[in-house]
């Protein structure tokens, strides 16, 4: 992460605060940083170090539950909901064989590991975990499942929310229904039977 040396911490959050609405990347880019860079800025106030070591990760991500597991790069974005399941390790590469996450893995990528927090505009505080290669480019981003109620005038309707790193809402999924008629029991059901969210030590 050479190029963190163009800012010091203090000057990297200072322009993350006065640019709120812009992409963690679009920052990253402006101000000549790699990713990993603008994360680790914030160690020490919403952001933690942890082990980066993927095959540790993988062998305890299922304790996670129901998460969003994204990869991405500069043309594309790949985004999964599942649990990390049937984790095959390797010193050359891991495997994760859930009927949901698939992943292929390469260890010797993952250089640095952090577990951020953010809150939201109503106070909630939500966990995300960021890996980066020795470059600082992301190579592999977990974020948390929420199961949200929201009143309605026909009753409470459920979504299932994931957030980023920002505490950006990156996808949601709400059940079928019309106005005027509530929520069906079933999807309400679905949703409060998903596993929870354990509390896991960060290494």
């Amino acid at each position: 992460m050479d190029k963190s040396m163009r800012h010091n911490p203090s000057e990297i959050r200072a322009y993350r605060a006065a640019h709120p609405k812009l992409r963690e990347r679009d920052i990253a880019a402006q101000l000549g940083i790699c990713e990993a860079a603008l994360v680790a800025a914030e160690c020490g106030f919403t952001a933690v170090r942890i082990d980066s070591d993927a095959n540790r990760f993988l062998e305890r991500a299922v304790d996670l539950g129901e998460v969003l597991a994204l990869t991405r790069n500069e043309s594309a974005v790949h985004e999964k909901m599942g649990i990390y399941e049937n984790v095959k390790a390797g010193k050359m590469a891991a495997l994760v064989l859930g009927s949901e996450i698939d992943l292929r893995v390469f260890p010797s990528a993952w250089a640095h590991g952090f577990a951020l927090l953010k809150a939201d505009a109503q106070g909630t505080v939500r966990c995300s975990l960021q890996f980066f290669d020795k470059w600082g480019d992301a190579v592999h981003n977990i974020a948390e499942l929420w199961a949200v109620r929201k009143p309605t005038a026909d009753g409470h309707v459920t979504s299932l929310e994931a957030l980023d790193a920002k505490g950006e809402m990156v996808i949601q999924f709400f059940g079928k229904r019309k106005e005027g008629f509530a929520e069906r029991p079933e999807w309400r059901l679905l949703v409060e039977g998903l596993p929870r969210l354990n509390t896991i030590a960060a290494a």
